[in-house]
């Protein structure tokens, strides 16, 4: 059978290698995965790899394939979503040591869009008890990360001594969670107090132009939006829209090549110049030497 992921590639290769009897059983599993991988499925589509999972032998096989790949699985491998979603699923134990190591990996690495994924599993799956461990790892990051840098990013290098991969990942630079990241984290891992404000907050601060703007999309007066969202938030929703702006702006200018003309526009300033005087506010730089740099 032809498959079109390098995760389908590497069970059967590591299968045909291993004990006969075992193949069929895999080749069946990964006809089916590539199946779901074809259909671009959401992760909340994904129940029926749940009859999967239940298959012990299997899945200890499928786990202890996947934690010998020489990388840690991420975005950049055709069928991530569904492969993860297939360990999470699995109760044995190889499997969930293997969540367990991806969500320390993402963690060091700073994977942030991976590890909103595993959070996201979490949120579909809230009464599987045996990932509690990995639940207890991610939320105690978030708290971390929502303590030390509420609404930035900042790039680091790789801590001394974090050479338990020698791959290209491990070289890569760490990028904290941004606040929008932390926020979706905070939501699929039940961390809000206030679930009603936060639902506002999220479907609406991409159209605020201001906090009074954002308290009336929100349908809160001025004086109790501010409270509330101090009391959520732990800053004010000045300086949280300000943080958002921030992150955005840095993105855009250091992870797409777009025109300065159409980064100011996007993120909503009048024209150019009030974006120059903005990085030279918040950064210290112009536009372009963000970009450069």
């Amino acid at each position: 059978m032809e498959t079109t992921s390098t995760l389908s590639q590497e069970l059967i290769r590591a299968a045909v290698a291993a004990e006969p009897e075992i193949v069929e059983k895999v080749q069946a599993l990964v006809e089916t995965m590539e199946g779901v991988i074809r259909s671009k499925q959401d992760a909340g589509e994904f129940a029926g790899l749940e009859q999967l999972a239940e298959d012990g032998r299997v899945m200890r096989f499928v786990a202890d394939t996947l934690n010998k790949l020489p990388e840690a699985v991420t975005y950049s491998d055709k069928g991530f979503e569904a492969y993860v979603m297939l360990a999470a699923l699995s109760r044995e134990d190889a499997a969930l040591r293997y969540v367990f190591r991806l969500s320390s990996w993402y963690i060091n690495y700073g994977c942030n869009r991976e590890l909103l994924y595993l959070c996201q599993i979490l949120h579909i799956y809230p009464e599987r008890g045996y990932l509690n461990g990995v639940y207890n790892r991610l939320a105690q990051y978030v708290q971390q990360m929502k303590r030390k840098r509420p609404h930035c990013t900042k790039s680091e290098e790789l801590p001394k001594g974090a050479t338990e991969l020698e791959i290209p990942i491990a070289r890569a630079k760490i990028k904290e969670m941004t606040g929008e990241e932390l926020l979706q984290a905070e939501v699929y891992l039940g961390m809000v107090k206030n679930k009603r404000l936060v639902e506002k907050v999220t479907k609406h601060y991409m159209k605020a132009k201001n906090t009074g703007h954002l308290a009336d999309l929100c349908g809160y007066s001025l004086s109790t939006f501010r409270r509330l969202f101090r009391e959520e938030f732990r800053t004010t929703p000045h300086e949280w829209l300000k943080g958002l702006r921030k992150d955005k702006v840095k993105n855009l200018l250091t992870q797409t090549d777009l025109p300065l003309v159409e980064v100011a526009e996007v993120c909503g300033f009048v024209s150019q110049s009030y974006l120059t005087e903005f990085c030279q506010m918040n950064f210290g730089a112009s536009p372009g030497e963000i970009r450069k740099n």
